[in-house]
Formats: C-alpha cells, sequence, structure tokens
C-alpha cells in the first residue's frame, strides 16, 4: 500500500520518497553533513555573503551585470559597510551612493 504523505495541495499528493545522501564537501576541504550544517558555513564567512549581496544589489539597480573594473568599488562598498557588520540598510545605502549606481 502507497503513504501518502502531507495534506492535499489541488489534487497534487506526494509520496514520500528514498533517502537523499546530503553530505558534501566544500572547496576548503570542509565537510558539511546537511543543509543546516552549509547555512553555518555560508554564515561563518560574512564578508563573502556580503561581497555576493553588493554584487547582486548593484546588478539590480543598475540592470547591467558588473564587470572586472567594478570590483574596486564593491570593495568600496564592503569597506565602509564593514563596522556596521555588514548590515542590509548600510550595504543598501553604499551602493546607491557609490559610482556603481551614480554612473551607469
Amino acid at each position: 500500500a502507497k503513504v501518502f504523505y502531507g495534506g492535499h495541495y489541488g489534487a497534487v499528493k506526494y509520496l514520500k520518497g528514498p533517502q537523499v545522501d546530503s553530505k558534501s564537501q566544500l572547496p576548503g576541504g570542509r565537510e558539511i553533513a546537511d543543509v543546516r550544517a552549509y547555512k553555518k558555513a555560508l554564515a561563518a564567512q560574512p564578508e563573502l555573503l556580503a561581497r555576493c549581496f553588493v554584487r547582486k544589489v548593484a546588478t539590480f539597480a543598475t540592470g547591467v551585470g558588473l564587470e572586472l573594473q567594478d570590483e574596486f568599488l564593491v570593495d568600496k562598498v564592503l569597506e565602509a559597510s564593514k563596522p556596521s557588520g555588514y548590515g542590509l540598510r548600510t550595504i543598501l545605502h553604499e551602493v546607491i551612493q557609490n559610482e556603481l549606481f551614480t554612473r551607469k
């Protein structure tokens, strides 16, 4: 007999599938066991997360992807937002006031 899990989502039901092996290894060699460990590994590198966020916000705000020469402007934004712990509001203000946003 098939066992269905969860409720109905319209007319769709789902079956519990086979176990998924979520173990992985990060490029630095660090082993992670599951999604929670992956999130912790990412959260341990706030500057990396902030750099990615700055790039995404700048791309969204300007409508144009960043180029190699824009990296020093990303570095300026990160440097200015570091004292606040890379706060979201600070990063947004720095991106908007930066040449990255005003010249594109």
